[in-house]
C-alpha cells in the first residue's frame, strides 16, 4: 500500500497518453485540480511536482494536461494510471478544512472516544481517524452529530448514532 505524505491529498488520475507530444489525460475527482498550476505524483515512491504547461477540457470530468518537460510518450511512461495529489492547502471544498482539528480529543457526550490522529479524506465520506485506547475509531464527520468544537481545549463534543463507536 502506497504511503501518503499528510500534507497532500488525492485530486485525480493519470488515465493514458494523448497523442505523441507529451500529453496526457487527467481525471479530476477533486475540482481544485481544475486550476492546479502544478500536480504532485508518485514516482518510484517519492512525491515529485509537475507544473502545468497547458490544458484543455475534454469532458466535465477529465482534462487534457501537459506538464512542462514532459514531451514524448517515453516521458510520460512512469506517470500513466498513476494518482494525482493536490497540497491540501490548494484543495478547493464546501469551506470546512477539517484538517485543521487533528490533534483534538473527541466525546461522545461526557465519553471520551480518543484523539483525531489524521483526516482520512480519500474516499466521498470524510473521516476522522481516532486513536482510542482500544485502537483505531472511524467517524464519519457529519455536521449534524457535532454539538461543539473547542479551540481553546481542542475538544469536540458530538452526539454519535448507537453503535457506531
Amino acid at each position: 500500500m502506497e504511503r501518503v505524505d499528510e500534507n497532500i491529498a488525492v485530486a485525480g488520475k493519470v488515465l493514458k497518453s494523448h497523442g505523441v507530444n507529451g500529453e496526457v489525460t487527467v481525471a479530476v475527482t477533486n475540482d481544485a485540480l481544475f486550476d492546479a498550476s502544478c500536480m504532485i505524483i508518485p514516482i518510484d515512491g517519492l512525491y515529485v511536482p509537475f507544473f502545468v504547461e497547458s490544458r484543455r477540457s475534454k469532458s466535465s470530468t477529465v482534462d487534457i494536461v501537459k506538464f512542462e518537460g514532459v514531451d514524448s510518450e517515453s516521458d510520460l511512461a512512469p506517470l500513466l494510471g498513476a494518482t494525482v495529489y493536490l497540497k491540501k492547502s490548494e484543495l478547493s471544498g464546501d469551506g470546512n478544512d477539517y484538517h485543521t482539528l487533528e490533534g483534538y480529543t473527541i466525546y461522545n457526550g461526557d465519553t471520551l472516544i480518543g484523539e483525531i490522529a489524521y483526516i482520512d479524506d480519500q474516499t466521498i465520506n470524510v473521516l476522522f481517524v481516532v486513536k482510542s485506547v482500544s485502537g483505531e475509531v472511524l467517524i464519519p464527520i457529519v455536521e449534524e452529530w457535532i454539538n461543539t468544537i473547542d479551540d481553546t481545549t481542542k475538544t469536540i463534543k458530538m452526539t454519535l448514532p448507537e453503535g457506531l463507536v
